[in-house]
Order: structure tokens, then sequence, then C-alpha cells
């Protein structure tokens, strides 16, 4: 585990529970980072919870709200030609 001045570099990633690409995208994420040394921890919540309190408040060290397959598959969906 990588340091610095005794401190361990970890930090916990959320997004919401029973997104299966986003959760995907966490596993990769945490391979690679695991890999370098750092730990990421993921800690998922309920839709309601990670955008209540949880979200608002800032108690989470970084999240995951948007991959941009995401956002290229919803624009795609969306596209209408003129």
């Amino acid at each position: 585990m990588r340091t610095k001045n005794g401190v361990r570099l970890e930090f916990t990633n959320s997004t919401t529970a029973g997104n299966q690409l986003r959760e995907h995208v966490q596993q990769l994420l945490q391979q690679s980072w695991h890999d370098l040394g750092i730990k990421m921890t993921i800690k998922n919540l309920p839709p309601a919870v990670m955008w209540g309190d949880y979200w608002m408040q800032s108690q989470f060290d970084t999240g995951l709200v948007l991959t941009a397959v995401n956002l290229l598959l919803t624009r795609l969906a969306n596209y209408r030609p003129m």
C-alpha cells in the first residue's frame, strides 16, 4: 500500500446500488487503483440515500454519477434526424 508520513492512500467510491454499468466501472477502477498500491473501497447506496443527505452534505470521498457510455447511449437513443 502506498503511504505518506504513515498515512495509507485509500478512499471510498459510491454510486447508486443496482446500476450494473457503474458497478462494473467501479470494479475496473478498483483493480486499477489496487495495481498502483491504492485502496479504493466501494460503498454503494440506494438512490434515495445516495442523492439525499449523503450527497447534499458531501458525506463521501468520491462518487461515480455518470459514465461516458451512459451519455453516449442516452444521446443515441434520443437522436432524431432533422
